[in-house]
């Protein structure tokens, strides 16, 4: 049987779904109503751009969306709570993807498991057998829960091909992403190639393996677990913390039902018996949804959603650019006492560089414009340049380097100009 434990009350699992929905959306609501100085996505529709601006408008989907989620997580909840939290954080997420950098993938997961949630109750109503709703919409959720890691798996792998496990992968995202001069599993990654390949590889399991969630009770608590591990993995050595996924993962992915009937008593769910109507329905319903996305120009809307807005007027946009020279900077140039430059990435508003030196790891600088008036955020700053940089002070040794590179940026107009 596809359904892991079919036993239990389920109130408990909806109201920590509406918790996690309640905090998604206060998220994207201080997303929403906070400053951007992100171009604007070019495609996005007038109505979408106006409404991310205005404060009031974000503020009351968001209070619609709480109303919604609060009443899902009640024992006799139907679809149409679901559905009012659902479309109100979708509204929220994609007006923030569209005004600012793009999506953050985060919002994601309890979105698609409250899809779930509402096709599982809409085919056991098809099927005539509305005593099945809860155990329905409970397989429905975690369905798309693992729909989310089968798409990242296969979007990895169709994107950049078995090379995406290479041994450069991850190394490049724990030194865009983690502290700088960090140590510990950020800095033995980086330096171990043969490990990278080995998480690359891992992760790539992991995230196919969530079928197992749908698969049985023992095939659900393993994926669950894996998963898991992932995502307090990356939150290690990348410092990204997806915490929502986590805490769906743990509340779908254990037993709580036949646990909590344990401890109390409660009927069991009636058997997995439905009419046929209600696979046909909700077959034509699957049909109709991928015909649309692949009729629909939608594809290129959502590319734009993908890379880094460019600065030109139009708001077209590019992914982070590599380059091996940069105003008077080149890749390998020595900055003294061992350190050099290994690299050189470039972003719509800032510089990535990336120090090295033999003993003490790497290090990762953000240059950025500082505008008029603007205090002085590190020691590295110049007149008309922010060097930013996290982790230890002066006494760290990449400050010599830090030092050299402000020096030799300052003052240089071709590289303030390519900062504005």
């Amino acid at each position: 049987m596809i359904l892991a434990w079919t036993h239990g009350d389920r109130v408990w699992l909806w109201r920590v779904l509406a918790a996690v929905v309640v905090a998604n959306l206060l998220e994207v609501t201080l997303s929403l109503w906070a400053p951007t100085h992100v171009p604007s996505h070019p495609s996005a529709p007038a109505w979408l751009l106006g409404f991310a601006g205005t404060r009031a408008a974000v503020g009351a989907v968001a209070v619609l969306g709480i109303l919604g989620a609060v009443a899902s997580a009640r024992r006799d909840a139907g679809v149409a709570s679901t559905l009012l939290w659902l479309v109100s954080i979708a509204v929220l997420v994609e007006a923030d993807a569209a005004r600012g950098p793009g999506p953050y993938r985060g919002w994601f997961f309890v979105g698609a498991v409250g899809l779930g949630v509402v096709v599982g109750r809409l085919w056991a109503r098809a099927g005539g057998r509305t005593a099945l709703e809860p155990a329905a919409a409970e397989l429905g959720g975690l369905a798309l829960l693992a729909a989310c890691y089968l798409g990242a798996a296969t979007s990895k792998l169709g994107g950049a091909g078995l090379g995406w496990a290479d041994a450069t992968t991850l190394r490049a995202v724990a030194l865009a992403h983690a502290l700088v001069d960090s140590g510990g599993l950020t800095a033995w990654l980086a330096d171990s190639p043969g490990v990278a390949t080995v998480l690359s590889w891992a992760t790539i399991a992991i995230q196919f393996g969530a079928i197992g969630l749908v698969v049985g009770p023992r095939a659900r608590v393993a994926a669950m677990l894996g998963l898991v591990a992932f995502h307090l993995g990356v939150a290690g050595f990348a410092r990204i913390g997806y915490w929502s996924p986590v805490v769906l993962l743990l509340a779908f992915g254990l037993p709580w039902p036949r646990w909590i009937k344990a401890i109390r008593t409660s009927e069991d769910d009636p058997a997995w018996e439905v009419a046929p109507r209600a696979d046909r329905w909700l077959g034509a319903v699957l049909v109709l949804v991928l015909a649309l996305a692949w009729l629909l120009p939608l594809g290129e809307y959502t590319a734009g959603h993908h890379r880094p807005r460019t600065l030109d007027d139009h708001g077209e946009v590019a992914a982070r650019e590599p380059l091996t020279e940069w105003g008077p900077l080149q890749v390998g140039d020595p900055l003294g006492e061992g350190w050099q430059l290994d690299a050189i990435e470039r972003e719509p508003r800032r510089v990535m560089l990336v120090l090295h030196h033999a003993e003490h790891g790497r290090v990762v600088l953000w240059v950025s414009a500082r505008e008029a008036g603007q205090g002085r955020g590190s020691p590295f700053d110049r007149r008309e340049l922010r060097i930013a940089y996290e982790g230890g002070g002066l006494e760290r040794p990449f400050a010599v380097a830090a030092r050299a590179v402000a020096d030799r940026l300052d003052g240089d107009r071709s590289v303030v100009d390519t900062l504005r």
